[in-house]
């Protein structure tokens, strides 16, 4: 109601054309709501444990953080008996479907990954499943590594990254992830810069010998331990 209260009387008192400005006299004038001195207190009390909250919480995630990447660091770097394979021997790399921008609709249910890093819209229907890697083709992201976990349209400028034989998608994400920077790297020109699927299949990533769950188990179960303990 205050918002709204003072929102109308800016409203109301804005003059001039193409540059509407207020003056200082009207904005001294305005009628702003002002609670008895007790319950002020009480609500900026209130808010202010909230952001002191924030605050932990925000410094309880950026610990956790800090605790997976050193155990990524510890159990992705490479090992004895760890082989170089191009990911176009491991992997599917399937490249998405662009939409047009006017199909895009903030009410719809699937989100729609293209370039970037977030979501660039929502669509009414969609063509990856689940729990499926992507990594972004085109733009100034284009390398980032992301694990999608709802049904969604992968754009022109998506590849899925879909393991073959025995690969644990888990650990296929981790993986990629780990080496997100160096496949960053494989980014050409400038003005958009982008990924060329070729280069991508060729790119080379130690990974276990015989990729199979014999080699990964111990990182999967480390990684549930992890969950349940963090």
């Amino acid at each position: 109601i205050g918002f709204k209260h003072v929102q109308k009387q800016i409203t109301s008192s804005i003059v001039g054309g193409a540059i509407p400005t207020l003056s200082q006299k009207q904005v001294i004038g305005y009628n702003i709501p002002n609670p008895p001195i007790l319950e002020q207190t009480a609500i900026a009390t209130a808010l202010s444990n909230m952001d002191e909250l924030i605050l932990q919480t925000e410094k309880l995630i950026d610990k956790k953080k800090a605790i997976k990447q050193g155990v990524m660091q510890e159990l992705l770097k490479p090992k004895e008996g760890w082989v170089n394979k191009m990911l176009g021997e491991v992997f599917e790399i399937e490249k998405g479907t662009q939409l047009n921008r006017s199909t895009l609709d903030s009410s719809s249910e699937f989100p729609v990954y293209n370039g970037g890093i977030a979501p660039s819209g929502f669509t009414s229907s969609f063509n990856t499943k689940e729990n499926s890697i992507i990594i972004s083709e085109g733009g100034n992201s284009c390398g980032f590594v992301n694990y999608v976990k709802t049904k969604f349209w992968r754009g022109g400028h998506c590849y899925e990254m879909r393991p073959k034989n025995i690969l644990n998608k888990h650990f296929a994400y981790f993986i990629l992830k780990y080496n997100e920077v160096d496949i960053m790297a494989l980014r050409v020109g400038s003005g958009l810069p982008n990924i060329q699927r070729s280069n991508l299949a060729k790119y080379q990533i130690k990974f276990p010998d015989l990729i199979g769950y014999e080699k990964q188990q111990p990182f999967q179960k480390f990684v549930h331990i992890w969950k349940k303990k963090f």
